[in-house]
């Protein structure tokens, strides 16, 4: 009683609200719509109807507005929404109205604007030119009603136009109302109630209760196939989680849609009494399903379903379909396509078995000398080729042969008869080569293959690139790369000359003693006074043995080296060659600047090669220099795979030396500095 009292109240001052906030609207009434005249004016000696800056015809519009002043027209605008060029629009001096020119249009829309009353309703006229029209506009007033019932939540309808639900308090306002007679109807817990109403300036309250004594509500549950379908109750969709959902409502009867993509829908009503409601409800698909049976031969076919590709065959499992007829397509290279139009029906399979007809023939194609052979611009083989190609289109065909000619050709074939092709020899491209040199007589050999002898001309040589040897007993062997050009001579006029006869004289052996300290018995040393009277104008082949201890630049690594390599030559030659590598231990600080020495040790091999350069040479013993690099492998990972640079400044005694050296790696910039000392020892043989 208590909250009937307050809804009441507030319904009075809704009411008288809404009775003070009526509005005022400029309707224009399109069925009023007319000509006043059916050809183009005439007898008319003033005003006649002009044209728009384009030269189009245009027409005019006597529009009469009811209950608005002139001073209230004179404010209104026109709106034109279509591309109609507006050339005359003011206000009518016989009466309250509006004269308006503009270009004819079958679809002139538009509509009026005022600062005060606001826009009027759109209109679509059809306006043809040099016609004169008529048609009424009125200024309206409106009016919010209210429209109060007895729950919340029910659903309010005007001339069967939905216009909300009743709030908690119980009521809805209606806005923009015009006086007039009207259906009002409510809709609630399945029932409707219905009345006549009239809308005057007076009356815009009206009242419509439901029946309360019989109203209650009950759950319905919802089971659907598929589980993902769409529900929905009245209009409103319900949540469904894994085929089920639940909604509760008031007693009643409802109209349910089940829908989901590719199944049928369905729909239907359901009552809601005193006890639960379950719907269940399986929709029967919309679809099947195309299988295709398939033979070994037309694997690799694609298969479409309405121009769409749908798979290669062999399908894995059968396609899925809208229950429809489909046009289906099986297309392979090589074989004439297969069509057919198939009907999928609900929930079933339905199976085909496509038959593609040869569509090709296998052709053998040879070509001599192992050229290569390429049809329709793909190299297919050298020499010879057999396979298929598709009877219809024209084929090219084409051989090809460094420093050849290519050939082509064109082949057509018309049925699956088997063909066969041979290309004739290519023509060869050549050059000229000219040889003639000091030497009658020379063989000649063009890469590896005897030619002839000198002096020759050979015209027939193919263009490119080919290596010329030029050999005779008693003379040194020329050897020439020349890059032959068409129509071209190539002259090779290198002079022969005469080998020299290399005299050998048979050397006694030295083999020092090991120890470093080298200490020899009188024998050895006159052995070896000896041997150097016959060795030191010629390059010795020695092994070397040393010792290397470097210092760094900076207080972080110190290095202990021993080197294992060959030499050629010997103190008295200008240069001598090294190559071999190095065994080394690098011991390096953790921290420079600490006073503990916290060390690692790591373990370098380093392959390595370098050039000695002799200066004030004697018999036995020069003052040298040395140049060479190394590349290192070093269990410490800064030093790991990083070029060296090595220079040493030294003094040479034959079969022993002393050198300061200097090392520098590139990455990661480190500079050593050292001693080194080595032992030679002759291998007992000379060049």
């Amino acid at each position: 009683m208590k909250r009937f009292v307050s809804t009441l109240i507030l319904l009075l001052f809704v009411v008288a609200s809404a009775a003070a906030q009526s509005t005022n609207s400029i309707i224009i009434n399109q069925d009023s719509f007319r000509a006043i005249q059916s050809d183009e004016l005439t007898g008319l000696i003033l005003d006649p109807i002009g044209q728009d800056h384009s030269r189009r015809p245009c027409a005019r519009i006597k529009m009469r507005i009811n209950r608005m002043t002139a001073e209230q027209i004179n404010e209104l605008q026109l709106e034109i929404i279509t591309n109609n060029e507006l050339t005359r629009f003011q206000t009518a001096t016989a009466s309250n109205g509006l004269i308006i020119e503009m270009t004819a249009k079958s679809q002139s829309r538009f509509y009026l604007k005022h600062s005060k009353f606001g826009y009027s309703n759109e209109v679509m006229l059809n306006l043809e030119g040099n016609k004169e029209y008529y048609i009424e506009a009125e200024l309206v007033q409106q009016f919010p009603i209210t429209i109060a019932t007895n729950v919340a939540n029910a659903d309010i309808y005007i001339n069967n136009q939905y216009k909300g639900t009743s709030n908690d308090n119980f009521y809805l306002i209606v806005e923009d109302m015009l006086a007039g007679d009207y259906d009002l109807s409510l809709k609630y817990a399945g029932k409707e109630y219905s009345q006549k109403i009239k809308v005057t300036t007076s009356s815009v309250y009206f009242k419509q209760d439901v029946e309360l004594n019989r109203v209650t509500t009950q759950y319905l549950i919802v089971n659907v196939l598929p589980k993902g379908a769409l529900v929905e109750i009245e209009g409103e969709p319900i949540e469904i989680t894994d085929g089920k959902g639940r909604k509760l409502l008031q007693q009643g009867t409802y109209q349910y849609k089940v829908s989901a993509n590719r199944y049928h829908e369905k729909r239907g009503t359901v009552t809601i009494s005193e006890d639960k409601v379950e719907l269940n409800i399986s929709l029967e698909p919309a679809f099947g399903y195309l299988k295709v049976e398939n033979e070994p031969q037309y694997n690799g076919a694609q298969l479409y379903v309405n121009n769409r590709q749908m798979g290669t065959l062999p399908l894995e499992k059968p396609v899925r379909l809208d229950s429809q007829t489909h046009s289906v397509k099986v297309v392979k290279s090589l074989y004439h396509s297969f069509e057919q139009e198939v009907a999928i029906l609900d929930g079933q399979t339905t199976t085909i078995k496509p038959t593609l007809k040869q569509n090709y023939a296998v052709v053998t194609i040879t070509a001599q000398n192992n050229a290569e052979i390429w049809i329709d611009g793909e190299y297919k083989d050298s020499g010879s080729w057999t396979g298929k190609l598709e009877i219809g289109p024209q084929h090219e065909l084409e051989c090809r042969k460094k420093s050849h000619k290519t050939a082509y050709a064109q082949l057509n074939i018309l049925s699956t008869r088997n063909e066969k092709f041979d290309f004739d020899p290519l023509e060869p491209i050549c050059g000229t080569l000219n040889i003639d040199n000091n030497v009658i007589g020379a063989n000649i050999a063009i890469d590896g293959v005897k030619v002839g002898t000198t002096p020759l001309i050979k015209s027939d040589v193919l263009v490119g690139r080919h290596t010329v040897t030029i050999s005779q007993e008693g003379y040194n062997t020329i050897t020439k790369t020349v890059d032959i050009v068409e129509n071209q001579t190539v002259n090779i006029t290198d002079r022969m000359t005469v080998k020299k006869v290399a005299t050998t004289e048979k050397k006694p052996t030295y083999i020092p003693s090991v120890s470093a300290g080298m200490n020899l018995n009188s024998t050895t040393k006159k052995n070896y006074t000896k041997n150097n009277s016959y060795s030191h104008n010629k390059n010795m082949v020695l092994f070397g043995l040393g010792f290397d201890f470097a210092f760094p630049s900076s207080d972080s690594y110190y290095e202990l080296g021993l080197p294992l390599f060959l030499r050629v030559g010997n103190c008295n030659q200008i240069v001598n060659c090294f190559l071999g590598a190095r065994v080394s231990w690098l011991k390096e600080k953790k921290d420079a600047n600490s006073s503990q020495n916290a060390a690692t040790i790591s373990t370098q091999v380093a392959p390595m090669a370098k050039l000695r350069f002799n200066a004030l040479r004697a018999t036995n013993t020069s003052i040298f220099c040395d140049l060479g690099a190394a590349y290192n492998f070093n269990t410490l990972s800064s030093l790991n795979r990083s070029v060296s640079i090595r220079g040493d400044v030294g003094w040479d005694l034959q079969l022993f030396d002393f050198s300061i050296f200097g090392t520098y790696y590139i990455q990661p910039d480190v500079f050593f500095w050292g001693v080194s000392c080595n032992i030679y020892f002759n291998s007992g043989f000379f060049k």
